[in-house]
């Protein structure tokens, strides 16, 4: 009571009992849940609410749609399918998760990939209950690199490989024509991690980039970008237009290497003699790639945070996102799903020799 109010007597307030009573209605009284999904995950969340329900009969669980394109109506959902923004935090919009991570005897800590556990952490806080995360690769144009007089890179090349392919082939191309494409700013986390694992001493290096390592990176994008046909000019466009330039430049052949996800892997293929292969590394380190990580929060205005929490742990032992070959958060999902048997064994090659070495962008 004296942490929340007191009336004039010293006597618990009306805001203690009714913070009191919001508890006892959150651990005992049956709940209603609304969360919030983008409307390509929904069916894949809605196939597992059977499951949770026969577990916690006392719960209901509403999947709402969301479009990836318009705001979210927070104030209408308990919690969602997120990866929260600094301003989300600063404001106070999203709920501090440690306490419940820590105090769920139900909730395996020990049971998550180390990188993608780091990746829901921000100030030693967890904000984000882990639930997969993206791993970004680089595909390559094989007849481009044949025509350069390019040796194809191995599954450990180097930044310095890296950067002799682009010259060589940017200086043979056309004016439409460009030796790379990152839609995303993957690149830039890459290189800038590759570069403070060169300079930072061993066990010190830190998820959150330096601005020694961002300094580097942007001197190093300068430079390349310089020369003739090596980078694709996409600065400054949307993100919607950035994808639809890709799409044309990739058909017509017209990009060496560019940045895409795993499950573009076939849909690569098809358009003609595609290779896929991690970032590059140096000599003495195997490249870092940036890991994106994907996960549910729960919102700060939910009635029910503690109903919400049991839905959140649940989620995080099922592979709702296989069909977009996002890596499971946890192992035990990852190896009862079969995700790293299954997948082709080009692909498969690259990212269980990239994976260990990923860090997530936080």
């Amino acid at each position: 009571p004296r942490l929340l109010a007191l009336d004039e007597n010293g006597h618990p307030a009306g805001l203690f009992w009714d913070t009191l009573e919001g508890h006892l209605v959150d651990y005992l009284a049956p709940a209603d849940i609304r969360f919030g999904v983008p409307a390509f995950y929904a069916t894949h969340y809605q196939e597992i609410i059977p499951v949770f329900t026969a577990l916690h009969p006392a719960i209901r669980v509403e999947i709402v749609p969301l479009p990836d394109d318009a705001a979210w109506p927070l104030e209408e959902l308990d919690g969602g399918v997120l990866v929260p923004t600094l301003d989300m935090l600063a404001a106070g919009l999203i709920v501090d998760l440690t306490d419940y991570a820590y105090s769920d005897p139900n909730f395996d800590l020990a049971d998550f990939y180390e990188q993608i556990w780091r990746g829901a952490w921000w100030q030693e806080r967890m904000w984000l209950q882990p639930q997969s995360a993206v791993m970004p690769l680089l595909y390559l144009d094989r007849p481009t690199y044949a025509r350069a007089g390019r040796t194809e890179p191995s599954l450990r090349w180097t930044w310095s490989e890296m950067e002799a392919d682009l010259l060589t082939i940017g200086a043979q191309a056309t004016d439409k024509q460009q030796a790379f494409l990152d839609p995303t700013r993957a690149i830039f986390f890459s290189h800038a991690y590759n570069w403070e694992v060169a300079h930072c001493r061993p066990g010190a290096c830190q998820d959150e980039l330096t601005p020694g390592a961002i300094q580097a990176t942007f001197v190093w994008y300068a430079d390349l970008a310089r020369r003739p046909g090596t980078f694709a000019p996409i600065e400054d466009l949307d993100q919607e237009t950035r994808a639809r330039e890709m799409l044309t430049r990739i058909a017509f052949r017209d990009i060496a290497i560019w940045v895409d996800q795993p499950v573009k892997y076939e849909s690569h293929l098809v358009r003609g003699q595609t290779g896929v292969r991690p970032f590059p590394g140096s000599e003495r380190f195997d490249g870092v790639t940036p890991l994106y990580v994907q996960g549910n929060v729960i919102f700060r205005h939910s009635a029910r945070p503690r109903a919400t929490w049991q839905w959140l742990s649940f989620m995080s032992n099922h592979n709702v996102a296989r069909q977009l070959r996002q890596i499971p958060a946890r192992p035990s999902v990852a190896q009862a799903s079969g995700y790293w048997s299954v997948l082709p064994r080009p692909l498969g090659d690259v990212m269980r020799t990239a994976f260990p070495f990923t860090r997530p962008v936080v």
